[in-house]
């Protein structure tokens, strides 16, 4: 669905980025024994926001300004955002059908949900570059390696250039 050339990422915890933009957010919470997911995405139009000064934030996108053309996709006209609306609800629910009931076992409980993520951690490894700027970093940040997500929802991380582990409590992930 989005062009292979375009930069897609995950900014723990829950935001989706594509090129350095946010597309998506999900939300999850837990309500008694069960879980509600809130999934926004930005499909054919998305906010401006402000980029400088305290106000900053980080620039939004679409996914139909990214989208792999493909003939007939009808890309930017009215068909083509409604082509690409189906398309992007039909790949959520296939994805959420097959991440909450995967063949080989069911996710019930939070620490299922912990454990499948760090399944995904120890398989596909990833640095990541921490965003802003702390007590004697530079203003690049530094390069993370997650390690695990916790049992409380926190992610556990080594630094790539002093090898020392932290925890990371909410969005500092770029």
């Amino acid at each position: 669905m989005v062009n292979p050339a375009c930069n897609v990422a995950l900014k723990w915890p829950n935001d989706v980025l594509i090129d350095g933009a946010k597309v998506c957010g999900v939300l999850i919470e837990m309500e008694h024994d069960h879980f509600v997911v809130g999934v926004g995405c930005n499909i054919n139009s998305s906010p401006e926001i402000v980029r400088t000064g305290a106000e900053g934030a980080r620039p939004a996108t679409h996914v139909l300004r990214h989208r792999l053309a493909t003939a007939g996709s009808g890309s930017e006209d009215a068909g083509g955002a409604e082509a690409c609306r189906t398309e992007v609800a039909e790949g959520i629910i296939a994805a959420f059908g097959d991440w909450l009931c995967p063949p080989v076992a069911r996710m019930e409980t939070a620490a299922d949900v912990v454990a499948a993520a760090n399944v995904h951690l120890s398989q596909e490894p990833q640095a990541v570059r921490l965003d802003g700027v702390a007590e004697g970093q530079d203003a690049g940040g530094r390069w993370v390696q997650p390690l695990r997500v916790n049992a409380d929802g926190t992610l556990q991380v080594r630094d790539e250039a002093s090898g020392a582990e932290e925890t990371l409590i909410t969005d500092y992930l770029l």
